[in-house]
């Protein structure tokens, strides 16, 4: 043992000491954040703690008698407030609440449309043009309909599709097909107006065809047979059948404009929807 041994014989002991006690700074600093978070808590919440875990402690709730575990040495855990609902909870309630404001939306919208009012007049633009063949007025009338949906086939085109023939065509369901096919929507449907006697009720409903498909932008088209008499008077006959197209109404569908493709010097008249429906007794119509 050297002189300098003896002059200090406790040195190596006091290093020992201060090095263990240097070691426990960080379990008593861990333990006094958790007695500051302990000392947070509400006043129903016990002050106590035990150890369960390397960074958790258990905290009694005083209220309920249950456990509940505090984070001491990580990221405080997210305490669930009484009434409020988790997260993913309020996310599922705004979506419904998003859907719920669409569909009302979309209800306000169609009572809006229906409350909508149709003028008590209106003609659409249409290219008139005359039949090319004593047989073609259905592909001509098929085609002044389309030309008002800006759609210019050739007659023959149409009348390929229809398939007309020296007879003519058919019917008003071979019009309705066409037109749907050629403006690629389901607008069209055929009414047929069995007898020359004509009810009031079909005189309506003829009326209301007219005046609900041309506010959307569809004229009609109609197959007559006989003799039919316009506003002014004037007489146009067909004994073997005929088809004209209805561009117009005024007087809410009282009086409708018909674009006929017989002759161009009668081109268009005006024709009372009364009249009409006489006119297309035993045949019908595509609207």
């Amino acid at each position: 043992m050297t002189d300098r041994h003896l002059r200090h014989p406790f040195r190596h002991a006091r290093r020992g000491w201060l090095w263990q006690r240097l070691q426990r700074v960080p379990v008593l600093c861990a333990a006094g954040l958790g007695a500051a978070a302990i000392a947070a808590l509400p006043a129903s919440q016990a002050i106590s703690a035990a150890p369960v875990g390397s960074d958790q402690a258990a905290v009694v709730d005083v209220t309920t008698g249950r456990p509940a575990l505090l984070a001491t040495t990580g990221p405080v855990a997210a305490t669930a407030i009484p009434g409020q609902k988790p997260a993913e909870k309020r996310s599922e309630a705004a979506r419904q609440a998003d859907e719920k404001a669409e569909k009302e939306k979309a209800a306000k919208a169609a009572r809006e449309a229906q409350k909508k009012k149709v003028p008590a007049r209106l003609e659409l633009y249409y290219q008139y043009g005359v039949q090319t063949t004593g047989w073609y007025c259905g592909p001509a009338a098929a085609r002044m309909a389309l030309s008002a949906r800006g759609i210019y086939p050739s007659q023959d085109d149409l009348a390929g599709r229809l398939g007309t023939t020296v007879n003519g065509t058919n019917s008003s369901a071979d019009i309705a097909r066409v037109l749907n096919a050629m403006t690629r929507t389901s607008h069209y449907q055929p009414t047929s107006i069995p007898s020359k006697q004509v009810s009031k009720e079909q005189i309506e409903r003829l009326r209301a065809d007219v005046v609900a498909s041309i506010s959307e932008g569809f004229p009609v088209v109609v197959n007559v047979a006989g003799t039919g008499t316009d506003v002014n008077g004037n007489t146009y006959s067909y004994p073997g059948g005929h088809y004209i197209t209805v561009v117009g109404y005024q007087d809410n569908g009282a009086r409708v404009k018909v674009g006929d493709s017989a002759n161009p010097n009668t081109a268009s008249y005006w024709i009372s929807t009364a009249n009409l429906a006489q006119w297309a007794g035993t045949r019908g119509y595509a609207s």
